[in-house]
Order: structure tokens, then C-alpha cells, then sequence
């Protein structure tokens, strides 16, 4: 592959010397001549049209971007260089089509604002460097073009930042691509930009947003801390399980936990016309719980959270036939989570994350015991999360 970049390379510098414009079925050949990979082909892309931009080679630029057009559809790094040079030559509308291919796609109308979101996450590429790494090619190469495309890209933006007769539209394209992390996309919902393409484009993304859910899984351990009378039964560990849906900032699960270990004292069991000594406990939860995610920052996360379900806890006791007696409760919650993401792996249209997280909740509880112990109260929980989640990246592009 390196040998045909080498030598587009020096046909380019041929044009350079003959003015004429290198056709279509050449680029095809060159870009063709091994086995065929988009990635591939977006990667050489990214490493010629600088330099081709560079040497005013646009018929050549245009040769590749057709050729991937035609063959690989219209990716991210493509459509942000295609936006930029047509604000630049005058020639931007708020249509970007296949042309002959098929007038009837507007990919910037489907598309723009994932396109956005994208080019954020390259211009930030060293916070996921895999998700740019074709299979089959370099790590390290493909990591330094994209890097230097998309600083490429920025550069291109910042020079047309101050360019006299922008739209309302172009002003903000070319300062988003200038500057994308301090540029905020909900700013479209403004008046300014009403009746434009983009804002429209941006109001359908965030109405389809909040359809779209993720499913998620974790595993969790903590402590179970009883206040008032029913701190008469002690603290406990306790182990479980959640699983449910994210949809945007909100988060369900289904919670199952079980406590044990015995109490540290005796406590008062009445049971039929006895009462009994025991230290027996096991405890369980099973409920629906229920976060809203208040703040993120990068890969942080603080949840505000409440949930619902039922809590029950049974001893044996020593009548002769080793009956259980069990107490429930419903459990009303509410607490603080924080969250913090370890892994993010894209595949395709899917978005894999693992993440940590710490709960800390007050559970409502009403238990009752008459003629034995008293075990009114209510009680902390202190939790530890190792999870994972998957969403359709192709639908959710608000990452990481």
C-alpha cells in the first residue's frame, strides 16, 4: 500500500509539471490495485489530500473523493474537508449529494450533525486511537495521519474563521471545525439559526436521541448499614446483580441482591406463641431501579438515583422443625452514584464501554416484629459496580 501511495505521489508531481488533471480511472487503479479496504482507502485519503491541497491539486483531490464516493459511501474525514473547501471557494450550499449517483440523497441533511459529532471525536483521536486503525494496517501510522489530517483540517478551519460574507450557517461550521470541544452543538436551537438546514438536521438527531436506548449489565458488592431499632440485625454485606436500558440520560435496571452473614447479637423473634433468641440472617432485594445522569466530563459521570422493590430478610429458629420466619418491607431509595468509564471499544455501528461505578443510597424501610425486637428504621448502602454497556453507535452519537 505504501508503494502505491508512493507512487500517486509521483504522478501527482508529473501533473504538477503538465497543468492537467489526473482522471478518475487512474485514481480508481491506484487506489484499487491491492485488495480493496475503505479504511484502507480513507487512511490513503487522509495522507494525500493535505498534500495535495498543499500543491492547489483540487482536480485531484476531487479524482479521490469520487472514486470513495462511488465505492466506500462518504465518510467523516471526507465530508469536513468537502464542507471547509466549499465555504472556501464560495461554493457551499446546505446540500452535499452524490451527484449523479443519486440526487436524492442529501447526505448533509441525513447526516451533518453525526458527521460533527465524529469529527470531535477524531480531532480528539488520541482518547481512542483504535477506533482509527484499519485492520491490516500500522498503528502507529494510521495514528499519526489522522492526527495530522485532522490538525490539518482545524488549521483549514481557523484561516477561514475571520473570511468576509459567511453565513450564519458557514460562521458556525467553520468555527465548530476551528475549535469543536469549545463549540457547543445545542447552540442551533437558537433563533439564528431558525429555518436553516442544520438546525432542522440538529432537531431530528435529538428527537431520535432520546428513542434510542443501550442495554447494560453489572455486577455489585457492598454493605447494607441499618439505623434506628433495626440496627439490632447489624450490618451486612451483600452481593448482586442490574441489568436494564440507558435511554439518553436516563437509566433503569432490574436490581436482585442478597445479604448474609449472621447478626452480631441475639435478637427477639416471635413465632407462634414463642418467642426466640436467634442470629440467623439472610437478606434479600429485589427491585427497579431507576438514575438520571446530572453532570458528565469526559469519561466521569455523577447519577442522581431512586429505585423501588421489595426487601425482605428471614432467621431460622429453633422450634424443632427449623421453620423460617421471613420480614418484608417495600424499600423506597434514593442516592448519588458516581460512574466512571475504563474501556471503550467501537466496533461498526456498536459502542462496547466497561465502567466502575460507586452507589450510595438511604433505603426507606418499614419492617415489623410485634412482641419481639423492634426493627423500625431504615438504612445505608454503600455499593461497588463493574459493568457493561452496549449502544448503536449509528444512532447515539453523543461519545464518549
Amino acid at each position: 500500500m505504501r508503494f502505491l501511495l508512493a507512487l500517486l505521489i509521483l504522478n501527482i508531481s508529473i501533473v504538477g509539471r503538465s497543468a492537467a488533471q489526473v482522471p478518475d480511472s487512474v485514481v480508481e487503479r491506484l487506489m484499487t490495485e491491492r485488495i480493496f479496504d475503505c479504511d484502507i482507502v480513507t487512511l490513503n485519503a487522509a495522507t494525500l489530500i493535505p498534500i495535495l491541497s498543499q500543491a492547489h491539486h483540487s482536480d485531484t483531490i476531487y479524482a479521490i473523493t469520487r472514486f470513495m464516493e462511488k465505492y466506500c459511501g462518504v465518510s467523516e474525514p471526507i465530508v469536513s474537508f468537502l464542507i471547509l473547501d466549499a465555504i472556501k471557494n464560495h461554493t457551499f450550499q446546505e446540500q452535499i449529494k452524490k451527484g449523479s449517483l443519486s440526487d436524492e440523497f442529501d447526505y448533509y441533511r441525513s447526516n451533518i450533525i453525526s458527521y460533527l459529532h465524529w469529527y470531535r471525536l477524531g480531532h480528539n483521536i488520541q482518547r481512542d486511537p483504535a477506533a482509527y486503525t484499519p485492520d491490516g494496517a500500522d498503528g502507529g501510522d494510521a495514528l499519526a495521519i489522522y492526527t495530522d489530517y485532522y490538525t490539518f483540517l482545524q488549521s483549514l478551519a481557523r484561516s477561514l474563521c475571520d473570511k468576509p460574507g459567511l453565513t450564519q450557517v458557514e460562521n458556525y461550521l467553520v468555527h465548530f471545525y476551528a475549535s469543536p470541544d469549545s463549540v457547543d452543538l445545542a447552540d442551533l436551537k437558537r433563533s439564528l439559526y431558525d429555518s436553516t438546514v442544520l438546525q432542522s438536521a440538529y432537531m431530528a438527531h435529538e428527537k431520535m436521541r432520546n428513542t434510542v436506548s443501550g442495554f447494560q449489565i453489572a455486577f455489585i458488592g457492598g454493605s447494607w448499614m441499618p439505623d434506628g431499632h433495626l440496627g439490632a440485625v447489624g450490618s451486612h454485606p451483600y452481593l448482586g446483580f442490574t441489568m436494564g436500558k440507558r435511554y439518553n440520560r436516563f437509566m433503569w435496571d432490574i436490581n436482585a441482591n442478597i445479604r448474609f452473614n449472621n447478626t452480631p447479637g441475639n435478637y427477639l423473634i416471635a413465632y407462634g406463641d414463642t418467642v426466640y433468641q436467634n442470629k440467623n440472617y439472610y437478606g434479600l432485594y429485589v427491585g427497579i431501579d431507576a438514575a438520571y445522569q446530572l453532570l458528565k466530563v469526559q469519561n466521569h459521570e455523577l447519577d442522581l438515583l431512586f429505585g423501588i422493590g421489595l426487601d425482605d430478610f428471614g432467621s431460622a429458629v429453633n422450634d424443632g422443625n427449623n421453620d423460617t420466619v421471613r420480614f418484608a418491607s417495600f424499600n423506597y431509595n434514593l442516592g448519588l452514584g458516581y460512574k466512571k468509564i475504563i474501556r471503550h471499544v467501537r466496533k461498526e455501528y456498536v459502542d462496547r464501554f466497561s465502567y466502575v461505578a460507586i452507589q450510595v443510597k438511604y433505603n426507606f424501610l418499614n419492617f415489623s416484629n410485634p412482641g419481639a425486637t423492634d426493627l423500625t428504621g431504615n438504612a445505608f448502602t454503600f455499593g461497588l459496580l463493574y459493568g457493561l454497556y452496549r449502544r448503536p453507535v449509528r444512532y447515539y452519537y453523543n461519545i464518549p
